[in-house]
């Protein structure tokens, strides 16, 4: 979308206690509406029905009543249960962004949603219906904690966009934490990424007297460098759209961490390659980020889903002036040095494509 001069109009929607308010009754007869087998259903019903709980109180417990709604927070079944419970919400009728010739309206996960449209007109009639559709299942929308966005190329064009509920005004944000994921209005990764950094260096200072202890061996605090450290700052890696300032800068920080581990200061004037032979390693992020984007983009291919929809949709509109920004698929061309359409025919072949990530691996070495 941001290849061309197109907006993207997102609000992202927060239910109270959304979790808490799903009715068992009408959960069941959703489950009845779907292909899931019986004995499956039966095991859920089992899990959700005559549940009874009682209130402990400092004069007392309470009588026993029963349990009619909610699913279990921290159950693997909920997000899922309680996507099928609001499916009927978000069902294909409403308009959303066009792309490939589909509508998309809405990006869901459990209880994160974010509605998506082209135009303000459109989101306020994607927000009003949402509601109203809500309220029919007993979800209520979080006026103060539900935000809008404006996801666009140029954020130095000023757009200002009031979406109401009952009356309120939402709150417009220029950035948003989705799923663990910063989203900004320029709709690019650098915000996520410089975040991640902060994560890692943070929680570095945090374990600083044990990751520098000279009384734990070497080999230990590297294993919980990796541990703690670098698989916070990996987080979601293989979503990123990444440009060599970015790559750069993690690089400079995964040199920064064996720095500090070793205790080495800059005045003794000791080289990137003298550090990586004293603490034994290589340098591992950027191949660790190619690899999992190429896992996971080959993963996207074969499953055929959504994902796969996405990349192959054209988006209608002028290409937008001056260079092409970083996307997610050009990184993937470029490592690999082919083209969309054969890479999609290679993915299918599981042994081939393994192969092909290898090679892309060693290139990353030879090319230093």
């Amino acid at each position: 979308m941001l290849a061309v001069r197109k907006k993207i109009y997102a609000c992202f929607i927060d239910y109270e206690k959304a979790f808490d308010r799903v009715f068992h009754s009408v959960l069941m007869e959703m489950l009845s509406g779907v292909n899931i087998d019986s004995k499956d259903r039966r095991i859920i019903q089992n899990l959700y029905w005559k549940q009874t709980a009682s209130v402990l109180t400092s004069t007392g417990t309470s009588e026993e009543f029963e349990v009619k709604r909610g699913v279990r927070q921290g159950c693997v079944l909920s997000p899922i249960l309680f996507n099928l419970y609001t499916d009927k919400i978000f069902k294909d009728d409403l308009a959303g962004v066009r792309m490939g010739g589909e509508e998309y309206s809405n990006l869901r996960y459990a209880d994160d949603t974010v509605l998506i449209a082209e135009t303000i007109e459109e989101l306020q009639e994607l927000v009003t219906e949402v509601k109203v559709r809500s309220l029919a299942k007993g979800l209520k929308m979080n006026v103060k904690k539900t935000k809008t966005m404006v996801i666009r190329r140029n954020i130095e064009e000023e757009c200002k966009i009031d979406i109401s509920v009952d009356g309120k005004i939402l709150e417009q944000v220029k950035k948003y934490l989705y799923l663990g994921h910063m989203i900004t209005e320029d709709g690019r990764c650098e915000t996520e990424i410089r975040r991640r950094l902060e994560i890692a260096r943070t929680n570095f200072m945090n374990m600083k007297n044990l990751l520098t202890a000279r009384v734990l061996r070497l080999e230990t605090r590297k294993k919980l460098i990796r541990c703690y450290i670098l698989s916070t700052l990996l987080y979601a890696s293989e979503t990123w759209a990444i440009n060599q300032i970015m790559m750069e800068k993690i690089e400079a920080f995964e040199m920064w961490i064996w720095r500090r581990c070793l205790k080495i200061s800059y005045t003794e004037h000791k080289t990137n390659i003298e550090v990586l032979q004293e603490v034994g390693e290589n340098r591992k992020l950027k191949k660790e980020i190619i690899k999992r984007k190429l896992q996971y983009f080959g993963h996207l291919i074969r499953k055929d889903g959504i994902q796969k929809k996405l990349l192959d949709a054209e988006v209608e509109g002028k290409r937008g002036r001056g260079r092409p920004i970083t996307s997610w698929m050009g990184n993937i061309t470029k490592w690999t040095g082919k083209g969309y359409e054969q890479l999609c025919a290679e993915t299918e072949d599981r042994r081939c494509w393994r192969r092909i990530i290898s090679n892309v691996l060693v290139e990353q070495d030879t090319s230093r």
